[in-house]
């Protein structure tokens, strides 16, 4: 047994049952099944699973109406059951002791993420308030794990210029308008045109609060825009 799980026994963030000392992380095997990957045909500008039949043409419905200011997206696994609660100790707990759970992920997923390979991952900033609120800010570790698989590089390049409801019960629209113009360049930053940019966050639901991102980009010179969740809601 390893010293460290005799001393401090880890147990699976969804079961609550005892971690073998072989197996790293906080998910069991039998829980990882249970994690509904994005691993079928998926909407390439925003990432979002598609059946079968419609994903032979390639871009949901929603992205074909607001056609978003990002060009390609990807999200790993739906928001509901395991995936759920994994998103919530990350965003509500700090929950940085997932990081192995996530990189076998990264690594079970890495085709799809070939995409991203030295790209300049850009974490969604959370408004000051709310980081000293909570102490942390989720989207940039999960960047700084996406990073480091991809062989890119972290720029926190964007800056949240007023505090926002949470996104979480608002409608669409609501949501829509609830980011409209927060989110811009920091005065220091510049994007280079033929940079391949990805934005970075945690859940990906209707796109407001990413597209915001990207048009904030956009305005500043980028080209070249794709997305990133962990989860699709």
């Amino acid at each position: 047994m390893n010293f460290l799980d005799f001393l401090f026994p880890r147990f699976c963030m969804h079961c609550h049952r005892s971690m073998p000392s072989i197996h790293d992380g906080f998910i069991c095997n039998m829980c990882a099944k249970e994690l509904v990957l994005s691993d079928g045909g998926c909407c390439q500008r925003c990432g979002r699973p598609m059946l079968p039949e419609a994903a032979e043409n390639l871009i949901c419905p929603d992205c074909l109406e607001v056609n978003p200011s990002f060009q390609r997206g990807i999200t790993l696994f739906s928001y509901k059951g395991i995936g759920r609660e994994l998103i919530h100790l990350l965003k509500y707990r700090n929950g940085q002791f997932l990081k192995l759970n996530l990189r076998a992920l990264f690594n079970q997923l890495t085709s799809r993420l070939s995409a991203f390979k030295g790209g300049t991952f850009i974490p969604v900033p959370l408004h000051y308030f709310r980081h000293w609120q909570r102490g942390f800010n989720q989207s940039e570790w999960i960047a700084d794990l996406l990073s480091q698989h991809c062989q890119g590089k972290v720029k926190n390049m964007l800056v949240r210029r007023r505090y926002t409801r949470s996104q979480t019960h608002l409608t669409r629209e609501e949501r829509k308008a609830n980011v409209s113009n927060v989110f811009s360049l920091k005065k220091r930053d510049v994007c280079k045109p033929h940079e391949h940019y990805i934005l970075v966050d945690d859940v990906f639901t209707t796109g407001a609060t990413l597209n915001a991102c990207a048009s904030a980009l956009q305005r500043g010179g980028a080209q070249r825009i794709s997305i990133f969740a962990l989860a699709h809601g």
